[in-house]
């Protein structure tokens, strides 16, 4: 998770590029599960949502997994729609 000190630190001191690197791997939460990943799809969108709400001009970039032993097609395209729908600035 990402602690709201570390969001106004970021906005607030002229020092800290305003940008977030959030590794999020999957849009499925079976594959995160597998994963043994210790969030959700639903709890990465909402911690993106929130660093964007503190931090305006925030630029936040991620890593994707992708071919993860066992993932189906149908959980590909999920880890697809979330790039388009976050929208990472890197």
């Amino acid at each position: 998770h990402v602690h709201d000190d570390l969001l106004f630190a970021i906005r607030d001191l002229p020092r800290v590029c305003e940008h977030l690197h959030l590794p999020f791997q999957s849009g499925d939460d079976a594959i995160l599960k597998q994963m043994r990943r210790r969030y959700t799809v639903d709890e990465y969108r909402a911690i993106i949502a929130h660093a964007r709400n503190v931090i305006p001009d925030l630029s936040v970039s991620t890593d994707v997994i992708v071919g993860y032993p066992g993932e189906t097609e149908e959980q590909f395209q999920r880890t697809l729609a979330l790039l388009e729908e976050i929208k990472f600035d890197v």
